[in-house]
């Protein structure tokens, strides 16, 4: 019952030891994925940053300096004050005009640049409606235009009775006269896909990371580095969702599916300036690269420590096995010689308590082995070595040095009757 008991009782010290040692192994494990991922995600969100940096500091800047530097060239403004007092400008004076406005395109990328009166009233394009087109969804820039301020519009996808693939983004620039006064304004049409694709080509991570815009109805609208027939499945992609619902910034940290269905985790810029956001994301195998061959390392390692440690337990489980084996064998050896002993045999603890009490015993006693196992041996032995007994005892223990203990003596004894 006892080594039943025992026996538990390890099986029980095993288990523990297995349950605790694997709760250590995930929670380091844990800490290591959230230790990737947050990395992961810092280093998204330094690549969002750097891609509002150069579209507001760099190119931005660039394109309304280019286009304030011309609209105040001389020709430009004669040109474009006969247009709205109605007059008809010069050969020469068009031919100016006409350069200018190539220079413009040519400089800032453009596709094309339109000019009106404050009125609304095109100045060189028979597209009349073309302010209305924008005005509809962005009236409040077009008022800001006529009222002083530069202005970006964000991309519109139907331009000119076609489709642009990526849309068309328009910057929008007042015009003034000498008193400084807006009296006309031009819209200068870029696409996205010439211009601000050139900076998404750069702005990604490692072998699946990939940075995108995308416009307030949820459309991608530059080209995806992995896909061409990205745009429908884009609207289901839970960070462009939520990107359009919160706005600002912000950031998945748990993978998601992108409109490829790969595993992703991402972040998101909503640029109010622009009214549109851009996205950067990469496969959560290779945020979590490190953290993969951690834990492959990490739980190969653990799974060799069990191994080793239950073939270290199965050999000491063996060596105990023999080791009682033999004990018992033994025993039951010198149990089997004190039973068949003539003479009477009796072996006591330290502390004096009778442990066995042969046949012979029995005989010269009188008494049953029932009766003397657990007493004090003094019960069998007479004065003066029964009241000393217990000090024999203590002195040996306590000393080494033995007296009585330990010594052939030949003492009277006291049988039962």
């Amino acid at each position: 019952m006892k080594r039943q008991k025992r026996f538990w009782i390890k099986i029980f010290i095993v288990a523990a030891t297995v349950v605790i040692s694997g709760a250590l192994v995930f929670s380091g494990l844990r800490s290591v994925y959230q230790i990737e991922l947050s990395e992961s995600i810092r280093k998204l969100e330094k690549t969002s940053e750097i891609i509002h940096e150069t579209i507001h500091h760099i190119w931005l800047e660039n394109l309304i300096g280019y286009i304030s530097f011309h609209l105040d060239s001389p020709e430009l403004q004669s040109y474009l004050k006969a247009k709205v007092a109605k007059r008809a400008p010069s050969v020469k004076l068009t031919r100016q005009y006409v350069d200018i406005k190539n220079e413009i395109l040519a400089e800032v990328s453009a596709v094309e640049a339109h000019f009106f009166a404050k009125d609304l009233t095109p100045l060189d394009t028979d597209d009349e409606g073309l302010p209305q087109k924008i005005m509809n969804p962005y009236a409040e820039r077009i008022q800001k235009i006529l009222q002083g301020e530069f202005q970006i519009i964000p991309p519109v996808r139907h331009e000119h009775g076609h489709e642009s693939e990526g849309g068309l983004m328009y910057i929008g620039s007042p015009i003034f006269d000498q008193k400084s006064q807006v009296y006309a304004f031009v819209l200068i049409a870029v696409d996205i896909r010439v211009v601000i694709q050139r900076i998404m080509n750069h702005a990604f991570l490692g072998k699946t990371g990939e940075s995108y815009m995308f416009d307030n109805s949820g459309h991608m609208i530059t080209k995806s580095r992995f896909t061409q027939k990205a745009d429908e499945a884009l609207l289901h992609s839970p960070i462009i969702q939520r990107a359009l619902r919160e706005r600002g910034e912000g950031f998945i940290a748990e993978p998601y599916h992108d409109y490829r269905g790969i595993e992703v985790v991402g972040t998101w810029h909503w640029d109010e300036d622009l009214g549109m956001g851009h996205i950067s994301e990469i496969d959560i195998d290779e945020a979590l690269e490190n953290y993969v061959s951690s834990r492959q390392v990490i739980v190969t390692g653990y799974i060799a420590s069990l191994l080793l440690f239950g073939l270290f337990y199965f050999i000491m489980q063996r060596i105990t096995y023999r080791a009682h084996k033999r004990i018992e064998e033994s025993e039951t050896f010198l149990r089997n010689i004190m039973e068949s002993a003539a003479d009477g045999i009796v072996t006591i603890s330290e502390q004096g308590i009778i442990k066995s009490f042969n046949r012979a015993s029995e005989e010269l006693f009188g008494y049953s082995r029932e009766e003397v196992i657990g007493e004090n041996v003094s019960l069998l032995a007479a004065e003066p070595h029964k009241s000393h007994h217990d000090q024999y005892l203590q002195n040996y223990l306590r000393t080494g040095i033995a007296k009585a203990i330990g010594k052939t003596l030949e003492v009277m004894a006291v049988a039962k009757d």
